[in-house]
């Protein structure tokens, strides 16, 4: 499915801006993900759920801001597939809309709210950049980007996700730490990345050289073998380098606190305080006051001196 052929994209990208604008004015920061996102990338794939990633911290002020706009937390719509399922069954928060596509047929659309360690498994902060733990670089585009194959062309609101090279890491992030999602991320390389590369853009975030090394090995690995447990073994050894990696970059950065500590320490003990300036300025008034009564007297005595001898 395309942009031009899938007659429920435009209702697709009008209920992503309506979610998205709410998120904007509550002040939290998001991003689009999941089906719809997959959607945006290859212009391939259906879009009934419409997914975001919010900041665990901002969950339940993200439902809550949506709760205010009307959309329903339960539906009756047996074609849901969240239908029946007991609520908190799961990691998400479920928002559903039944609505006319382009071609007037009734849609069930689920709005999907997804907290970041399910879904961003090793990221640290969703902003308007993103930034993992193991790489600090910058990773979002917009869904309007032209770059994508199946940009929004419906909807302009500035909604955020994650560029391609970026996304497929998070898509690998979430394997090593739930050991699921193989079919997608063969999927996700297949439909989106291999025509990246014979484009040739070598942007960041639209190259593989912006992925990482490790998550590299782990990806080969992912494509090149059918055999789970050797997959899963080259898993936990990327896992258990990040790790590693990570608690380096965590023990380097306290020794950086540490040095700038002890820089502040030093820079405290250089100044001079102000007490001891205060006495040694009032030291050199009196002084100066001393040289001054010395020169009048001298003054005197020579004034005496030439009357004497007159």
């Amino acid at each position: 499915m395309s942009n031009d052929f899938d007659p429920n994209r435009p209702k697709a990208e009008q209920l992503a801006r309506e979610v998205s604008s709410a998120l904007d004015r509550a002040g939290i920061h998001h991003i689009l993900w999941g089906q719809l996102a997959f959607s945006v990338y290859s212009g391939n794939f259906p879009c009934n759920h419409i997914d975001f990633v919010v900041p665990n911290e901002d969950l339940d002020r993200a439902c809550n801001n949506l709760d205010s706009t009307n959309l329903p937390c339960v539906t009756d719509n047996p074609s849901c597939s969240y239908w029946l399922i007991p609520e908190g069954s799961h990691a998400e928060r479920i928002f559903h809309i039944d609505a006319l596509n382009a071609d007037e047929v009734l849609i069930h659309f689920d709005i999907r709210i997804f907290p970041m360690s399910w879904a961003l498994p090793g990221y640290q902060q969703i902003a308007y950049r993103t930034f993992t733990d193991v790489i600090d670089r910058k990773d979002l585009i917009l869904c309007s980007d032209q770059r994508l194959k199946g940009r929004f062309i419906y909807e302009r609101y500035p909604i955020r996700m994650l560029a391609p090279v970026h996304y497929l890491q998070s898509i690998i992030s979430r394997y090593l730490g739930l050991g699921s999602g193989l079919e997608i991320i063969r999927q996700f390389h297949r439909e989106v990345i291999t025509p990246l590369n014979e484009e040739g853009d070598t942007s960041e975030g639209f190259c593989m050289e912006s992925l990482h090394f490790s998550y590299n090995i782990m990806l080969y690995s992912i494509l090149h073998s059918l055999d789970e447990n050797e997959i899963k073994a080259t898993a936990e050894g990327v896992q258990s380098y990040l790790n590693a990696y990570e608690a380096h970059l965590s023990q380097m950065q306290e020794v950086r606190e540490g040095l700038e500590a002890v820089e502040e320490a030093d820079e405290e003990d250089e100044e001079p305080n102000e007490s001891e300036e205060t006495t040694s300025d009032d030291e050199q008034s009196d002084e100066a006051k001393d040289e001054e009564q010395m020169e009048d007297v001298n003054g005197d005595e020579t004034q005496v001196d030439v009357m004497d001898v007159e």
